[in-house]
C-alpha cells in the first residue's frame, strides 16, 4: 500500500508541474472531444519529460488501477466536503488553515505546526 500511494503522490506532483504549464490544453473544451486514451498517451509524453522513459510503466499503470481511482475519488470527495474549491487550500490536523489563500513558505509553516508540538 506504501509504494502505492507513492505512486500516487509522485503521479500527482507530475500531472501539477506539467499542468500548471499546459492547463489551457487540458481544461474543459479542448479535451471535450477527447476519448481517456487519448487523453492519457498525451499526457504520459508529457510526462517522460519529467520522468523519463524507465517510469513511464508504472505512470501509465497508475491509470488503470482501480486502487489509484479510489483514493483520488476519495481525496476529492473529502476535499468537496471541507469546502475545497480550488487550489491551494491547506489543512491541518483536519482543519482548514484561515486566510492562507497562497502557497506557505517554511517560515509561515512553521509559525503554524510548531505551536502544536510546544506541549508534547
Amino acid at each position: 500500500m506504501l509504494f502505492l500511494w507513492k505512486t500516487i503522490c509522485r503521479q500527482n506532483n507530475i500531472l501539477d508541474e506539467l499542468y500548471a504549464i499546459k492547463q489551457e490544453k487540458y481544461y474543459n473544451a479542448p479535451t471535450y472531444n477527447m476519448s481517456r486514451s487519448s487523453i492519457i498517451e498525451d499526457l504520459s509524453e508529457l510526462a517522460v519529460t519529467v520522468i523519463g522513459k524507465k517510469s513511464l510503466p508504472v505512470f501509465i499503470s497508475g491509470f488503470n488501477n482501480s486502487q489509484t481511482d479510489t483514493a483520488a475519488r476519495i481525496s476529492f470527495k473529502y476535499g468537496c466536503s471541507r469546502g475545497v474549491f480550488g487550489t491551494p487550500f491547506f489543512f491541518v490536523n483536519g482543519m482548514l488553515l484561515p486566510d492562507y489563500g497562497s502557497t506557505l513558505d517554511f517560515k509561515k509553516w512553521r509559525s503554524v505546526i510548531d505551536p502544536l508540538f510546544r506541549n508534547r
